[in-house]
């Protein structure tokens, strides 16, 4: 079997595909809001072109044990997996805010003081890995095409927190960004874990 060297890709002649870098910046999400009753339309889908996404980083405790002199370890319960802060532009003509807003208040509202049914506020995204040249609409139809490099099923997601920027009347018109801290279950790779969640119908 012939070994993988990493290193070997940069001095490969241009033109081979499978050795382009994957870029930071090309990725987006969708979240799946069908059936969460938020927002005035008819939209399943709320498709996020972000500032930020941190990977949610999954995992194993590592625990040890002894056999006569030696440490042998092996793993143990699954991590949890802390909320992520993702952060994206808002722009005056689109409701996406309220969005947030609404679904929060399915989590926890603060009128009435309850907390929600996990069933009603739980959702489901995908995160999408995309190669330099993705379609002017990288979003249609992501998950039958193969547009995408990686594709990540994220399971049980909430929005535990959303925060603005602070307002500044001295502020010269730099763009608003909106934080939301993203509470997901587990991510599942869509090669690893085919069909693991749909998303996008």
């Amino acid at each position: 079997m012939s070994p993988i060297i990493q290193n070997a890709a940069m001095f490969v002649p241009g033109g081979s595909v499978s050795l382009e870098p994957q870029r930071k910046n090309n990725f987006i999400m969708d979240l799946n809001i069908a059936g969460l009753g938020i927002g005035g339309e008819s939209t399943d889908i709320l498709s996020l072109a972000l500032l930020t996404f941190p990977f949610p980083q999954e995992g194993n405790e590592i625990k040890e044990i002894r056999h006569q002199n030696n440490v042998v370890h092996y793993a143990g319960s699954f991590k949890g997996i802390d909320a992520i802060t993702l952060v994206y532009r808002e722009f005056v003509d689109k409701r996406i805010s309220e969005i947030w807003q609404r679904w929060r208040a399915k989590v926890g509202n603060y009128r009435t003081g309850g907390i929600g049914f996990a069933s009603n506020y739980k959702s489901t995204g995908i995160l999408y890995k995309l190669p330099p040249g993705n379609p002017t609409d990288p979003t249609t139809k992501l998950s039958r095409d193969t547009t995408y490099t990686q594709k990540w099923h994220l399971v049980g997601c909430f929005p535990g927190n959303y925060k603005e920027d602070d307002y500044e009347a001295d502020n010269d018109g730099d763009q608003v960004q909106i934080s939301v801290d993203l509470s997901i279950d587990f991510v599942l790779n869509d090669r690893i874990y085919p069909g693991g969640s749909v998303a996008t119908g």
